[in-house]
């Protein structure tokens, strides 16, 4: 999911979430960030005052686990939960006339010498989805767990500099004091 993040610049990746009825969770959720980032991203279609759209983001790892959620309707279930639905796999795993229509194709590769990278096969159809009032406090309540975990990383970061930094200074002052007492002897 790294690789989407960094290929959804104007989204915000909200990651295991469960926002389709029945306890189900799409594996990430883009809420948009503004609305000229959701205006690029759509071009021809809604503007983004319109609608406040949920892309849905499902990782299929294999074709097995594809062909199930084919033929159960997984697909079917998520698509009516949010605005557009990106079935994300490793390349080659399908063939672009494979994707069930309405939805978008994100290919997520190795590139050589530069880590995970994500492309768009295919763009969702993006319908006019209005979250519901429990969408809307599940995803609040998880961008609150994101912010409260990355102010505590941040901070344990800095305590850790802190540390990093007073025993760096306390040998360089140690070692200071060794020279000037045997230049005493």
């Amino acid at each position: 999911m790294d690789a989407v993040e960094q290929w959804a610049t104007d989204f915000l990746l909200i990651r295991e979430i469960g926002i389709v009825s029945g306890n189900r969770r799409l594996d990430g959720v883009l809420v948009p960030k503004s609305g000229e980032g959701v205006w690029r991203y759509m071009k021809n279609g809604p503007g983004f005052w319109d609608w406040f759209g949920l892309l849905g983001l499902e990782v299929k790892m294999t074709r097995g686990d594809f062909q199930r959620g084919v033929n159960d309707g997984q697909f079917e279930r998520y698509r009516k939960a949010v605005a557009g639905l990106f079935l994300v796999t490793p390349p080659k795993m399908l063939k672009p006339a494979e994707v069930p229509d309405g939805l978008g194709h994100l290919i997520v590769y190795q590139r050589s010498g530069s880590g995970l990278v994500c492309t768009c096969r295919k763009k969702p159809e993006i319908r006019k989805v209005e979250p519901t009032s429990e969408q809307m406090w599940r995803l609040i309540f998880r961008i609150v767990q994101a912010t409260d975990e990355k102010i505590r990383k941040t901070e344990a970061a800095k305590k850790k500099w802190e540390e990093q930094m007073g025993d760096l200074a306390s040998r360089h002052v140690m070692a200071t004091l060794r020279k000037m007492r045997k230049a005493v002897d």
